[in-house]
């Protein structure tokens, strides 16, 4: 069993298992009629434009790594998930979950895709998206893992 951490608003208690995909569940209702997360439409394309050149680059570069769109999000330490907390997820909580040793995982860049470089959405994308896949993280390394989690403990 490998630890990760992972940042999320649901009240679950050890023993529970957070499955794969919210993210991509969430990510595909756009174009729907119903928004994405509360965002106005522009964020909303940004969001969705950058994680279509995500997948993109990912069937691509890393074709064995588990799909942003199909995962559970995690970071390898506590400080990370706190980082990440405080930044994009102010007052949700942080647990410690267990992945079975046969789970897949990517630890991705995730600075490419928060540091957004300055230009041309459309011709920055495409570099930032293969970044995310191929370069070694340089802050945050944001772990996607391929399968279900098991929550260990609730850390804060």
């Amino acid at each position: 069993m490998r630890k990760f951490y992972h940042v999320g608003a649901g009240a679950w208690k050890p023993g529970d298992s957070i499955a794969p995909g919210n993210w991509g569940k969430q990510t595909r209702q756009f174009g729907k009629g119903t928004g994405f997360r509360g965002y106005g439409n522009v964020k909303d394309a940004e969001i969705v434009g950058v994680e279509v050149a995500l997948e993109a680059a990912r069937q691509l570069t890393a074709p064995d790594a588990p799909s942003r769109l199909n995962c559970v999000f995690c970071t390898e330490d506590i400080e990370s998930a706190k980082a990440f907390r405080d930044r994009f997820r102010k007052g949700e909580s942080i647990y410690q979950v267990e992945v079975e040793d046969t789970v897949s995982t990517h630890a991705g860049n995730y600075d490419a895709i928060t540091n957004l470089p300055q230009g041309a959405f459309v011709d920055t994308s495409v570099a930032t998206a293969r970044s995310y896949w191929t370069d070694a993280p340089t802050g945050i390394r944001e772990i996607l893992v391929g399968g279900s989690v098991k929550i260990f403990a609730k850390i804060e």
